[in-house]
């Protein structure tokens, strides 16, 4: 603005009416207002500078207000702002946003991943815990401190900012399950185990809400021997946070959180961030068909106002579209609708299972009846090849009978010419005989 306006001094000579186009045309400028498309390249920035100075101007008015001073310029301001800024600049910030939030392409974290980074976790403070009972190093206290605070949000799904505002206090509030409670005894074996291994801590949240941590007693002890070596680290009394470092600091829980996603060998280390993990468990919970107390509960847990968390959190919406709502408009598409009138999404859907199982379970039992046809025609098969086996068989031992039949002919007919071929050597020799005495 100053190098624009040479006149402007301060932030609170902006607030005059004299500047109001100059003002505006800086904030289409620095957002990359394209004249001819009528977009931004920075939409949100032209949309929050609005919201910004608006709120500077009613703090200066307020300010001159208390001091007797004139209120007319900032007033005139706010006026040219209501009138006009929205008309020019916010309603076509807003179409940007909501164009490229359209095209954008919102990746949950997958179960795989989220099984590695637990894992690697699980690891990386049992390595840090023998390394320091052997030896204090002030590299493994803080690579335990980063591994325990990424456990605890990834666990509960909390943001950062829960995680590094959690204090020393918080933790020693825990308090287990009453197990003298009436309703103690509703509950089942599961959920009486499931609740004696959990601690659950209070905890401030965001815009003062109460929240809750539900921590493990395994990692609870763990915790507290991190607590434990904190003076060898250096960390003041003074410092009220449970993963402080020095003087007021605390371990950044969206540095560890983002080192651990790296780490652990996750397909998309991206999506495992504080906010998707979070959106991720309120897709679930709406594909679960939760109730609406049973809703209630889960955003009281997130800290989630409940309208928001349907609006906002309750994401993809194109599971519920794509999969749920696909049905529906192909039952609608097919001329069967009259048959659900009366019903809710959940029983059309489940009407509609139970007919393609039926379906499933019929061409099943067709590929059943196809099989066995098969292995009869097979067995058909084999027994012909046995048959002409044995048909090959019989001609074989009847062509080795006739050449035996043929062997003893040959043999009988041996002995005379055998007896032919003596006389004729016995003549013979007479003969000779006959001549030598003549």
């Amino acid at each position: 603005m100053k190098k624009v306006e040479p006149l402007i001094i301060n932030l609170i000579d902006i607030f005059d009416k004299k500047y109001w186009l100059s003002f505006m045309n800086i904030v289409n400028e620095i957002a990359g207002y394209n004249k001819k498309e009528s977009t931004f390249s920075s939409p949100s920035f032209a949309r929050n500078a609005g919201f910004t100075f608006k709120s500077c101007a009613l703090k200066v008015q307020l300010f001159n207000l208390l001091r007797d001073h004139s209120t007319t310029k900032v007033e005139e301001w706010i006026f040219c702002y209501d009138q006009q800024y929205y008309s020019h600049i916010g309603r076509n910030a807003e179409l940007c946003l909501k164009r490229k939030q359209r095209a954008s392409v919102k990746k949950l974290p997958e179960e795989k991943d989220v099984k590695l980074l637990n894992d690697y976790l699980s690891e990386t403070i049992e390595q840090c815990m023998k390394r320091l009972k052997n030896e204090f190093q002030i590299s493994a206290w803080k690579l335990l401190g980063k591994a325990l605070m990424v456990t605890l949000l990834v666990f509960n799904r909390r943001r950062v900012g829960d995680m590094e505002n959690l204090l020393i206090e918080d933790m020693k509030k825990k308090h287990e399950i009453d197990k003298e409670a009436d309703y103690y005894n509703q509950l089942t074996v599961l959920e009486k185990s499931l609740a004696g291994n959990f601690f659950r801590v209070p905890m401030e949240g965001k815009r003062t809400r109460d929240l809750f941590l539900l921590v493990s007693k395994e990692i609870y002890s763990k915790i507290e021997y991190f607590l434990e070596l904190r003076k060898e680290a250096g960390v003041k009394n003074t410092n009220k946070y449970l993963f402080g470092l020095k003087e007021s600091s605390t371990l950044s829980a969206t540095h560890a959180l983002l080192y651990f996603s790296r780490k652990c060998g996750a397909k998309n280390p991206e999506t495992l961030k504080s906010s998707l993990l979070r959106k991720s468990i309120a897709t679930f919970s709406q594909l679960l068909h939760l109730k609406e107390n049973e809703m209630h509960n889960l955003a009281d847990f997130m800290g989630h106002n409940f309208q928001i968390h349907s609006e906002y959190y309750r994401l993809p919406n194109e599971v519920t579209q794509m999969c749920h709502l696909s049905k529906l408009l192909v039952a609608l598409d097919q001329g069967k609708g009259s048959q659900y009138i009366g019903k809710n999404l959940t029983e059309i859907l489940l009407d509609q299972e139970h007919k393609q199982d039926e379906e499933d379970r019929g061409e099943e039992q067709d590929e059943v009846d196809r099989g066995e046809e098969q292995d009869e025609e097979d067995r058909v098969e084999e027994q012909d090849e046995e048959d002409r086996g044995e048909e090959q068989d019989e001609e074989d031992r009847a062509v080795e009978q006739d050449e035996e039949d043929r062997g003893e002919e040959q043999h009988e007919e041996d002995p005379s010419e055998d007896q032919d071929e003596k006389e004729r050597e016995k003549k013979q020799a007479e003969d000779n005989s006959n001549c030598l005495f003549k």
